[in-house]
């Protein structure tokens, strides 16, 4: 980061120079951006010193203010409405915390590393700590204020922070929550683990191999509820009707999902049809010349509404598990597959374009009105 921030700034410095027209020599253009990046440093160390003592306050201020909280030294006839506001200031300086490792935590790597490691995961796991010390109502305001600000953005982070140390920074402070409270942190992780279609970061996976070695039940539990979750909250013809809507890519048209699919599909074949039409009055190309170089294309036009098709197939093809998935499997399960069979073979001639599309049409008009009679039962 260091190296970058140098670079670029030297960069800078140099495009003003040659933009100012500036009657210099190149060496001595060189050596003025240098002593200008210089004095650029030495104001960017004392501006993130700064910073570096702010750290050092709030997490003295977390430590001392989580001691007295949790040894319960919050006296007076007030003393809720104390405990209150010392929770909300909890709050507000591990947000500050967590603010000056993300902009300034590589360098400030000194600094923050030990320090983080004496702040209560009290502060950051202020769940429990509201329970234990606020009344009923406080607690839950103060439990959904936390969650929203401070867990999302430790997870948002983790993975996608431009530096690595302080990527490791976050994993462990979430190690720490893993070992120590592992109910704040093992849904968030679930969630984010099952969003990647492919291999997770290597700090998420750090941290769900530590939640999987210390809590393999808890971890067993949660992921099955998350997929319970999605079998009853979205059906397997919802996920259909919702690809084809996608796929075709409008907004704001009132179509049932079987026109508006439908109307992608026919404007691939006229252009298709156009092709054919073309094809066939060059009198250089003998018949079977022309039906392999119509198949061709038909093959390219109607990729990606069969790549989209048997992908949303194979999220659809695994066991079903509620009797709803089992009644969906055999309805439209072969069809499915037969209508996608038929589709990915180009057709015999130009007359038959027409009705390449016929199946999923019938398709998808039985799945919107089981759709509307399921949400009309509700």
């Amino acid at each position: 980061m260091v190296n970058t921030l140098s670079t670029t700034v030297a960069s800078q410095l140099q495009l003003c120079f040659l933009r100012a027209d500036v009657d210099l020599e190149e060496t001595h253009v060189l050596s003025a951006v240098d002593s200008l990046v210089d004095v650029w440093w030495s104001l960017r160390r004392r501006r993130v010193s700064l910073f570096g003592h702010a750290a050092h306050g709030f997490i003295k201020y977390l430590s001392y203010s989580s001691t007295k909280l949790c040894n319960d030294q919050l006296y007076g006839a007030d003393s809720d409405s104390l405990k209150q506001k010392t929770g909300s200031y909890v709050l507000r300086a591990t947000l500050y915390v967590l603010h000056i490792l993300l902009n300034y935590g590589v360098e400030l790597k000194d600094t923050l590393e030990p320090g983080l490691s004496m702040v209560p995961l009290l502060a950051w796991q202020v769940k429990s700590f509201f329970l234990d010390f606020l009344p009923e109502m406080i607690g839950e305001i103060m439990i959904k204020i936390f969650l929203w600000e401070v867990t999302p953005q430790l997870f948002a982070r983790l993975s996608t922070h431009p530096e690595q140390v302080v990527r490791k920074q976050l994993e462990g402070l979430l190690i720490m929550l893993a070992k120590l409270s592992p109910w704040s942190i093992v849904y968030p992780t679930l969630v984010d683990v099952n969003a990647y279609e492919e291999k997770p970061s290597q700090e998420l996976q750090h941290v769900l191999g530590c939640l999987t070695e210390l809590y393999p039940r808890l971890i067993q539990d949660v992921q099955l509820m998350i997929n319970e979750l999605g079998n009853v909250t979205v059906l397997w013809e919802e996920l259909w009707l919702s690809t084809l809507q996608d796929l075709h890519g409008a907004h704001g048209i009132l179509m049932t999902s079987s026109q508006i699919f439908f109307s992608d599909v026919m404007r691939r074949i006229n252009v298709l049809k156009e092709e054919v039409a073309r094809i066939a009055e060059n009198a250089t190309l003998s018949q079977s010349g022309k039906r392999k170089i119509n198949a061709a294309k038909y093959s390219a036009m109607m990729s990606p509404i069969v790549v989209a098709l048997e992908r949303r197939l194979s999220s659809t093809s695994r066991k079903p598990e509620t009797p709803h998935e089992i009644w969906f499997h055999e309805v439209y399960g072969e069809q499915l597959k037969s209508a996608i069979l038929n589709f990915k073979t180009p057709p015999a001639s130009a007359t038959a374009l027409g009705d390449v599309w016929q199946p999923f049409d019938s398709i998808a008009a039985s799945l919107a009105s089981s759709s509307e009679k399921v949400i009309s039962f509700f």
